[in-house]
């Protein structure tokens, strides 16, 4: 997480980055959580950035990504997870030029992922701008976390958005929602 107070190396490769809340990470702490995490020497290791919204720090992770395309190489595996609205053209040249692996999270189709997801201000559609950000490009990966509520739509939800022009698409379970006869 950009986001963060705090980053923690973990044993299996990847680098944790364990939310405080408050401002975001200092540059210089994540360029050290960066370093250490590729110094550490794992057999394979993977840096991806989530949590709160990369984009909102392009400069932050403009930084990560080169040091960590400098120190790890063209194989290091990178990924970035975003809701896509904060994308601009010239951080999507930046990303796609370094190899980087971008994620989209959404919660399904429009219907489904405006209900939840919303900007702050106005009616706009999240899904729509997220779209938008990459208009005449390849769409990214997807990754949905899906409720109790969304549960039974899934199938219709994963029909929906290979029909948007997805190929990759990731679900997961929402581990914090409550699953039995209740939450429906």
């Amino acid at each position: 997480h950009l986001e963060t107070q705090h980053a923690r190396l973990e044993g299996n490769g990847a680098l944790e980055i364990v939310r405080f809340g408050g401002p975001a990470i200092g540059k210089t702490a994540l360029l050290r959580g960066v370093r250490a995490f590729l110094a550490a020497g794992a057999a394979h290791p993977k840096l991806t950035f989530l949590g709160g919204e990369p984009a909102l720090h392009p400069g932050l992770l403009r930084a990560a990504v080169t040091l960590a395309r400098r120190l790890g190489g063209g194989g290091l595996p990178i990924k970035v997870f975003t809701n896509g609205t904060l994308l601009t053209p010239g951080l999507l040249d930046f990303l796609e030029r370094s190899g980087v692996e971008i994620v989209l999270s959404l919660d399904g189709p429009q219907a489904v992922n405006d209900a939840r997801r919303r900007f702050r201000a106005g009616r706009r559609s999240v899904y729509r701008a997220a779209l938008a950000s990459f208009r005449g490009r390849e769409l990214p990966a997807v990754s949905l976390v899906v409720g109790p509520a969304d549960a039974a739509g899934l199938a219709a939800s994963l029909r929906a958005l290979v029909r948007a022009g997805f190929r990759k698409i990731a679900w997961a379970p929402d581990i914090s929602a409550r699953w039995d006869e209740a939450a429906r």
